[in-house]
């Protein structure tokens, strides 16, 4: 037997602490439902392990005081939206397990200014890191195929990424408006650069 979790009841003030557990009653928690914890205010650290292999829509998006993220080993979907707007998330190490990542599932984490992709990760939704105006330190995973459009616009502080070996494409308005991007390393089977690189350096 399997378990989402679809809602918390948190309190209405004041910081806590959560780590999702593995088993309610009798049945293996398998996956966090959509906007089950939306706007978790006071959610200051957030600890997903076990068999989790799902992270639903909204899930956490607006989680505005969350600052410390650890995603779990089974980890296979990051929903749409899953932390947008998580503004005080400061690093993300996606691990290896997920394969994709969904539209602005981390978009205006404005304080993020780490993020690691592991190497199963095939695809990067489009918008989905848009916004995140201090990230600095950008690691891809190189197995990913698909980056979408606008996945990285607005990330003021990026200064350069190296896109992995088996993207043969860039779509449009992917790094727009990252006013510090001073290098894009290109693969080597590299066909098609649609973005327009709007407001970036010349």
């Amino acid at each position: 037997n399997t378990a989402t979790i679809t809602e918390f009841r948190g309190p209405d003030d004041g910081s806590y602490d959560i780590t999702i557990p593995t088993t309610l009653g009798d049945h293996t928690v398998t996956a966090i439902g959509e906007k089950a914890f939306l706007s978790c205010k006071g959610l200051h650290s957030l600890t997903i392990k076990g068999p989790i292999e799902s992270i639903g829509y909204e899930a956490f998006a607006y989680c505005s005081s969350l600052t410390s993220l650890s995603l779990g080993e089974k980890i296979k979907t990051i929903g749409d939206s899953a932390f947008y707007g998580c503004s005080a998330l400061t690093e993300v190490t996606i691990p290896q397990s997920v394969t994709s990542i969904g539209k602005s599932a981390f978009a205006s984490c404005k304080k993020l200014d780490s993020l690691t992709i592991k190497d199963a990760t095939t695809s990067i939704g489009d918008y989905a890191f848009a916004g995140c105006e201090n990230l600095t330190t950008l690691s891809l995973g190189e197995n990913i195929t698909t980056i979408g459009g606008c996945a990285f616009r607005n990330c003021h502080a990026l200064t350069n990424v190296t896109i992995p070996e088996k993207v043969t494409a860039i779509k449009s308005e992917t790094f727009d408006y990252c006013k510090h991007l001073e290098y894009i390393i290109l693969p080597a089977g590299f066909t098609s650069f649609g973005a327009h690189l709007e407001e970036c350096p010349p």
